[in-house]
């Protein structure tokens, strides 16, 4: 049998112009095929576990997936589930690089160990709620992954109580002083009197008493005076004053304090009450009956 008769059949039964169309159409169909599985969009992502799904907030966090067709090219997203409008960060507390970085959605970078296996790590300082993961390719969104994992809010520790400040121990010193002060002033001073507390005395403030007079003698106190563009020296009467006062004290560094004042023999001292002011030099210090204040 011929491979095309008399009639241009082909093998007696088909006519040669036809087997040649059904060649080429076979032939343009499997072309097209090979140009589909080429060619075609890989499928979607598929997620079917995040582990772990619950983070609690803080830097460096990660989850993976679990699932199917994982492509490293893709890039993914993370959002807050439930409502597009809601920013990625807070903007009471996030700091942005600049006026565009506080988005609806964060790029998520993310390594790809198979089409099964994927990591994610996670925009640090997100918020406490829930995240969807969204993927792309080059252009558009292939697929979604709504509450894939939630971000727990850290716990609250409850604050430090401040360190407690052992009371200072208080002293009672006997301190001798030598005052100079005008007669009219000298008047007033008597024994039992005690100074006024300072306007900014701590609690537990105790004032110091003037607790004898041991001695009260008159002098003059030659002072200088400018009149009229002369020097003029004048004598005023005073009185000089010893006195023995009951200070309380308390050691700060080793050294004997009553308020700001340091209580020490070549020391200055001031004595205050409502009715008059004293200033002296101590003569001597003896320091007895210690005792802790409350």
């Amino acid at each position: 049998m011929n491979l095309i008769d008399e009639r241009g059949r082909l093998f007696g039964r088909i006519n040669a112009i036809d087997a040649a169309a059904i060649a080429l159409a076979m032939g343009a169909v499997a072309f097209a095929y090979t140009g589909y599985r080429i060619f075609r969009l890989p499928p979607a992502p598929d997620v079917t576990a995040v582990e772990p799904s619950s983070l609690q907030e803080g830097p460096a966090l990660r989850v993976r997936l679990a699932g199917r067709h994982f492509l490293p090219f893709m890039r993914v997203f993370v959002r807050r589930s439930g409502a597009s409008a809601t920013l990625v960060h807070d903007p009471a507390v996030y700091t942005p690089a600049d006026d565009y970085t506080l988005v609806n959605t964060t790029l998520a970078p993310w390594a790809v160990e198979s089409p099964s296996l994927a990591q994610v790590q996670l925009p640090d300082d997100l918020g406490p709620g829930v995240y969807d993961l969204v993927f792309y390719n080059e252009t558009r969104q292939v697929g979604m992954q709504r509450a894939a994992f939630t971000i727990t809010p850290r716990p609250v520790q409850a604050a430090a109580p401040p360190p407690r400040t052992p009371p200072l121990s208080v002293d009672s010193a006997s301190v001798t002083a030598r005052f100079i002060c005008r007669p009219q002033v000298a008047a007033l001073v008597k024994a039992g009197d005690a100074e006024k507390s300072p306007a900014d005395a701590p609690a537990g403030w105790r004032s110091a008493t003037i607790a004898s007079i041991s001695a009260r003698r008159e002098t003059v106190s030659r002072s200088t005076v400018n009149e009229g563009g002369r020097w003029l020296s004048a004598d005023e009467p005073v009185i000089v004053l010893e006195a023995v006062l009951t200070v309380p004290v308390t050691d700060l560094d080793g050294t004997k304090v009553h308020g700001a004042d340091p209580i020490k023999a070549g020391g200055t001292l001031t004595f205050e009450t409502s009715a008059y002011l004293l200033r002296g030099w101590i003569l001597n210090v003896s320091v007895s009956r210690p005792r802790s204040a409350e």
